[in-house]
C-alpha cells in the first residue's frame, strides 16, 4: 500500500495546501451564491420589465384603439416583445378570454401559486410538461404574474421565460471558477513545496553534517548561517553543546591516559618481581604454575594498559606525531613473526601471501610504523585466538599503484551480522568471541588505520570464518593528515 511521506517538508506543504484549498472552496461558495443571486435578480428584473412594458402598451392601446377587440389589442401589444425564450398570456377579468403570444403554441402557462391580486407581481420557477414543451427537456421556466386594475378592461398578465440562458451562464462561471481553483491549488502546491524546501534546506544541511559527528570527530562544528534566524540560534546551541562534549571527552581520554600511564610502571615492576620470585622458588614445583598464571595475568594487564595509552593518545591528538616512509610488507612480516609464537602454542599456522600488480613498486605508505605494527598485531592476535586447532590464518597483502590492501582471514565461527556496525567501538565485545579481551584491540585498529587515511572492513566468509580487510593509500596518493569526519 502506498504510504505518504512523513517528511516535515511534505507535511508543511500539505497543511498549507489544505488551508489554501479550504479558503478557495469557501470563496467559491460565496462567489457562487452572490453571482447566482445577482443573475436571478437581473433575470427577474428583465422579465418583470417586459411584462410591465406589455401592460403599459395595453393601457396605451385602450386610449387609441377603443374600437379594437381584446384579442387584437393584446396581440399588438406583445408582438414587439416576443422572443424564443419569452412567453406571454393575458386573461380578461370581465369575459375570461385568454390571449397568448404565438410562441406558446397552445399550451397554458403555469398558474400554480400565481393567483394575482393587488398585492403586486408574483414569481415562480416551474418544471414539468409545459416547461419541457416550451423550452426543452429538463428546462426550468420562470413565470411572473400581475393584475392590472387601471385599465378600462381589467385583466391579468403572465409572462414567462426559459432559465436555460441563465443556467448556461452559471455553468460557464462555475466551470471557470473550478478550473481557476485547480490551477491555483497546483500553483500553490508547487510554490509551497519550493518555499518549504528552501526554508528547510539549512536543516537538511545540518542533518547531513551531523551524521558525520561522532566521538572521534567532536572537534568539528556546524557552519553558522549568515541570517540571524531561528536556524542560526539552533546551530549556535548545537555547536556550544559539541564544545562541551568535546571538552568532556578530552578530559575523559586524558584521565584514561593518565591512569594507564600511572599503572604501567607498577605493573612492570610487579611483573619483574613475579619473574624473580618464580626463579627463587624454582625448587618448589607446586608454586611454578601459580607464578606462571600470575605473570600471564600481569602481562595481560600491561598489554591492556598499553592499548589504552595508544588509543587515548591517538584520539586526543587525532594526528600522526611521527611520520616516515613505511614498508607495509616489513610491518606485516614483523607482526606475523610475533603472532606466530602464540599461533604455534594453539596449533594454528599463519600463512602469508604477498602480491602486487605488474609495475607496482614496493608497498610504501607515509605513517608511523609502530602504530601500524600494533594494528596488524591486534588483527593477527584476534584471528589466531578465534581459529580452531589445526586451522590456518591467511594473511594476504596486495599492492597497487594507488593503495595497499591487507586481508586477515580466520576459520573461526564468524561474527553475526548484527555486530558488524559496532565491532570497532571501544569496549564492544561479541559474547562468543570476547576470549578475555578488553574490547579495545579493534578500536585501536580502526583509529590507527584512519590516522593513515585508510579504511578497515569486516565480512563473514561463505565457508566459515571472518575476514578483516585494511586498505591504505600508497605513498604517491597519501597526504598525512588529522582525522577528518566523512561529511560534505
Amino acid at each position: 500500500m502506498f504510504e505518504l511521506p512523513h517528511t516535515l517538508r511534505f507535511r508543511l506543504s500539505g497543511y498549507f495546501l489544505l488551508l489554501f484549498g479550504l479558503l478557495l472552496i469557501g470563496l467559491w461558495v460565496i462567489i457562487d451564491l452572490i453571482v447566482n443571486a445577482h443573475l436571478h435578480d437581473r433575470f427577474d428584473a428583465e422579465l418583470l420589465h417586459r411584462a410591465q412594458t406589455v401592460a403599459d402598451s395595453l393601457d396605451a392601446d385602450d386610449a387609441r384603439r377603443s374600437g379594437s377587440s381584446f384579442r387584437e389589442r393584446v396581440l399588438a401589444a406583445v408582438k414587439p416583445f416576443e422572443a424564443d425564450h419569452f412567453f406571454f398570456e393575458v386573461r380578461s377579468a370581465a369575459t375570461g378570454e385568454v390571449v397568448q403570444s404565438s410562441n406558446v403554441r397552445g399550451f397554458r402557462l403555469p398558474d400554480a401559486g400565481l393567483a394575482v391580486d393587488s398585492a403586486g407581481p408574483r414569481r415562480q420557477t416551474v418544471i414539468g410538461e409545459t416547461a419541457d414543451a416550451l423550452c426543452g427537456q429538463g428546462c426550468h421556466l420562470r413565470v411572473v404574474g400581475m393584475r392590472i386594475e387601471s385599465s378600462d378592461l381589467p385583466y391579468s398578465l403572465r409572462a414567462a421565460a426559459s432559465l436555460a440562458p441563465l443556467q448556461r451562464t452559471l455553468g460557464l462561471i462555475r466551470r471557470s471558477l473550478l478550473i481557476s481553483i485547480v490551477v491555483s491549488l497546483a500553483a500553490a502546491g508547487l510554490a509551497s513545496w519550493i518555499v518549504a524546501g528552501r526554508s528547510l534546506a539549512p536543516l537538511e544541511r545540518i542533518a547531513a553534517r551531523a551524521k558525520g559527528l561522532t566521538a572521534d570527530h567532536l572537534d568539528q562544528r556546524l557552519p553558522a548561517p549568515t541570517q540571524g534566524d531561528e536556524v542560526a540560534s539552533m546551530i549556535a546551541a548545537i555547536n556550544e553543546m559539541l564544545t562541551r562534549f568535546e571538552q568532556q571527552f578530552k578530559n575523559q581520554q586524558r584521565f584514561i591516559s593518565n591512569v594507564s600511564h600511572e599503572l604501567r610502571t607498577p605493573l612492570a615492576v610487579l611483573r619483574v618481581e613475579v619473574q624473580m620470585q618464580r626463579r627463587l622458588m624454582a625448587h618448589r614445583p607446586e608454586l611454578t604454575e601459580f607464578f606462571n598464571s600470575l605473570e600471564e595475568e600481569v602481562a595481560r594487564l600491561l598489554q591492556m594498559v598499553e592499548s589504552f595509552l595508544i588509543l587515548t593518545r591517538a584520539r586526543i591528538h587525532r594526528r600522526l606525531e611521527s611520520v616516515a616512509d613505511v614498508s607495509v610488507e616489513d610491518v606485516v612480516v614483523r607482526a606475523i613473526q610475533e603472532a606466530d609464537k602464540n599461533a604455534r602454542v594453539r596449533d594454528v599456522r599463519v600463512v602469508p601471501r604477498f602480491s602486487s600488480e605488474e609495475g607496482a613498486s614496493e608497498p610504501l605508505i607515509s605513517g608511523d610504523a609502530d602504530l601500524l605494527g600494533t594494528a596488524f598485531r591486534n588483527l593477527l592476535s584476534n584471528a589466531v585466538r578465534h581459529s580452531p586447532q589445526g586451522q590456518t590464518v591467511e594473511v594476504d597483502l596486495h599492492a597497487t599503484a594507488e593503495q595497499v590492501e591487507v586481508s586477515v582471514r580466520d576459520r573461526g565461527p564468524g561474527i553475526p551480522e548484527e555486530h558488524h556496525p559496532h565491532l570497532f567501538d571501544m569496549f564492544y565485545q561479541v559474547a562468543t568471541r570476547s576470549g578475555g579481551s578488553a574490547g579495545v584491540g579493534l578500536a585501536i585498529v580502526k583509529t590507527v588505520v584512519e590516522l593513515h587515511g585508510g579504511t578497515v572492513a569486516v565480512e563473514n566468509l561463505k565457508g566459515g570464518g571472518c575476514q578483516f580487510t585494511v586498505r591504505l593509500p600508497a605513498l604517491s596518493t597519501l597526504q598525512p593528515r588529522a582525522l577528518q569526519p566523512a561529511v560534505g
